[in-house]
């Protein structure tokens, strides 16, 4: 139960950063890969998800909303390792012309 409330919570995250609701169903892109830490920045008061490296050498950073007291510690025990699916769209090489529509940790 609380694995769903925090997809739901990083869907909705996510979903509040896009610039641009205008986006194509077939402009849309996929790319799947594996959560390789989670940090917590005091600054953003958030937790960020990064993956793993990409076949270009970039790796992409979601924030994520945890269940109500779960720590960094848990977060990591629970993430680390799991594949993440990012839906986009726009260009990957340039992170001014990317917007994540989507984002699931399977």
């Amino acid at each position: 139960m609380k694995i769903k409330k925090i997809l739901m919570a990083a869907t909705i995250t996510v979903s509040l950063f896009l610039a641009n609701n205008s986006v194509n169903a077939q402009d849309l892109q996929k790319v799947t890969l594996k959560v390789q830490k989670i940090t917590y920045s005091d600054i953003g008061k958030c937790y960020y998800v990064y993956t793993e490296k990409d076949q270009n050498g970039g790796r992409w950073v979601i924030d994520v909303q945890p269940a109500k007291g779960e720590t960094l510690k848990q977060l990591r025990k629970k993430y680390i390792g799991r594949k993440i699916t990012i839906t986009y769209a726009g260009d990957e090489q340039s992170d001014e012309e990317v917007e994540i529509v989507n984002s699931v940790i399977e």
